[in-house]
């Protein structure tokens, strides 16, 4: 692929993982094994975010902290760029249409603020 399509998505909610992902494979419209998602365009990791602590503050460097998931979003070889960008923003306002908090690794991270 000529560009680097993997995305991140931080996720705070108290389900455990697997519960997690059977979320993300409704939205997505793929299978959860586990804490694994696959879809047609990309396989989607739901790992713990080992830097969680909740109480992180604001929008600063740590904000990542008050996120207890991180999706891991990585295309499969096949993968249209602009079908998978649209699946990873679908996934965000799913995500946040349901009421959870989720943001972008970017956002979190604040680069974008």
């Amino acid at each position: 692929m000529e560009q680097d399509l993997y995305a991140s998505i931080y996720l705070d909610t108290e389900r455990d993982g697997a519960s997690v992902a059977e979320l993300v494979a409704g939205i997505v419209g793929g299978l959860a094994a586990g804490t694994t998602v696959v879809t047609e365009l990309a396989e989607i990791f739901v790992p713990d975010n080992e830097d969680f602590r909740g109480d992180a503050d604001g929008d600063g460097v740590d904000a990542f902290r008050r996120f207890r998931y991180c999706l891991e979003i990585e295309p499969l070889e096949h993968a249209d760029a602009a079908a998978f960008a649209g699946m990873v923003a679908a996934l965000l306002a799913e995500l946040r249409e349901a009421g959870f908090k989720a943001v972008t690794a970017r956002d979190a991270e604040g680069e974008f603020s």
